[in-house]
């Protein structure tokens, strides 16, 4: 199997990537700079890095026919693994399934034989857990076809400006703040209850999961309704937070152009200054941040000087079935990602009282704001920057003969410490043994 396909099994599989170029009208760009000649190093600081944005967006829009081709395939076969579940959904007696439970099960006839056959090596080839349901799967599959399909449509037709129509904000007025709604279940809750859930499951009732923390309360706040994080909205969600009593900002977000940088590095500013500590997750494209684009990011504009309350966070493996300590599908950056936290088959909380294994950066940092808000709670006189310096200080580092295989290869070791800042893993306990030590200090 393609290793394309393999990639397409990450957390927030269906956000489509056109959403990175629309947000905060970056296409508006293309009356300043397209087919115009322009001298790069005649360019204010501010207009050249609008000027490269807009120039990786444009690549970033291009569809070349093998991308077209391999959402074709991946459609045709997606058609067939339908066709083989309904077979063996009929002979199962029941809806859901998984292939752990499928590898048990002995066909009636050979029609269902080769149904789970099919499943199986499916499964197998696309590096699929084994403890995703049959339905998770096929609905997964047909948000990733028909958002790429998407995707082609909008690269030769932009769609209405749905936020004028509906929001009805000045987008380029960061001080036109009236607007949004209480209503956090809009669309899809999936992703942020699954992220709430690592911070703050209820403990030790015996339903689900532990949450990492105890004795702390969510606040929830929709700036990203469905993939499309203006940067307007993330600098005034920051703000939000921290004017509301936030200590911990848990941000599982990202995306590849940020045209309005200087509004979200202001609001980083004033949670520094309101001593509130921002996680991030790193991103899920097996990517150096080092130098590719990634935001929101603790870089101010046009400085070389980094926020110190801002921790971006990798995603380890599930070392019951990945040895290689890193997740596959991690972004990295030796100077640009912090720590690495758990990221992998994550099993927490879904509205409506289910559960799902996810995976992604996601994932892995709200596992750091938990630890975060522990420390926070347990030592309330420590400052963000000395939660930020504690969490990174105390993590497990890997024996120089751990195995790392690089995020995005197959084969290539590397250390830790060309992965992230810290060196290592995340330790909750190590973590507050420190916190206990410095608060005494």
């Amino acid at each position: 199997m393609a290793q394309w396909f393999e990639e397409i099994y990450r957390e927030e599989i269906a956000k489509p990537v056109y959403n990175g170029f629309i947000t905060d009208r970056v296409e508006d760009l293309h009356e300043a700079f397209e087919n115009k000649n322009i001298d790069e190093t005649k360019l204010t600081p501010e207009k050249k890095e609008l000027y490269q944005q807009w120039k990786a967006a444009v690549k970033a829009m291009t569809v070349n026919e093998e991308e077209v081709q391999q959402v074709f395939f991946l459609e045709m076969l997606t058609k067939t693994i339908k066709k083989y579940d309904s077979v063996l959904q009929k002979d199962l007696s029941h809806k859901e399934y998984t292939a752990e439970e499928l590898e048990k099960y002995q066909p009636t006839n050979e029609e269902v034989q080769k149904a789970k056959a099919v499943y199986l090596e499916f499964v197998e080839r696309g590096h699929i857990g084994k403890d995703m349901k049959n339905t998770a799967l096929i609905d997964e599959l047909d948000k990733f076809i028909n958002g790429r399909k998407e995707f082609f449509e909008l690269t030769k037709n932009p769609p209405p400006d749905y936020r004028a129509q509906i929001v009805k904000d000045n987008v380029e007025d960061i001080n036109d703040r009236n607007y949004g709604n209480n209503n956090v279940m809009v669309n899809n809750p999936v992703h942020g209850t699954h992220v709430s859930g690592i911070i703050a499951a209820q403990r030790n009732n015996n339903i689900g999961i532990d949450g990492i923390a105890d004795n702390v309360k969510i606040m929830a706040i929709r700036a990203v309704p469905d993939g499309d994080e203006y940067d307007k909205d993330v600098a005034l969600a920051i703000r939000y937070a921290v004017d509301n009593g936030a200590k911990v900002v848990n941000m599982s977000f990202g995306k590849s152009f940020s045209p309005h940088k200087k509004w979200v590095d202001d609001a980083i500013r004033y949670a520094a200054k309101k001593d509130a500590l921002l996680i991030h997750a790193a991103g899920n494209d097996a990517t150096n941040t080092d130098s590719a684009r990634n935001f929101p990011n603790p870089k101010y504009f046009g400085t070389n000087t980094i926020a110190s309350n801002v921790i971006t966070v990798g995603a380890s493996s599930d070392i019951l079935i990945d040895s290689s300590l890193a997740a596959s599908f991690s972004n990295y950056g030796k100077t640009t990602v912090d720590v690495f936290a758990p990221g992998s088959r994550i099993y927490s909380t879904l509205p409506y009282n289910k559960y799902e294994f996810f995976d992604g950066t996601s994932m892995a940092s709200p596992v750091v704001a938990g630890i975060a808000a522990l420390i926070r709670s347990y030592f309330p006189n420590l400052t963000a920057q000395q939660v930020k310096k504690i969490i990174e200080q105390s993590v497990s580092i890997p024996k120089p003969t751990d195995r790392i295989v690089k995020p995005g290869t197959k084969k290539e070791l590397v250390t830790m410490s060309t992965l992230c800042k810290a060196k290592g893993i995340v330790d909750a306990e190590a973590a507050l043994k420190l916190a206990a030590k410095t608060a005494k200090q």
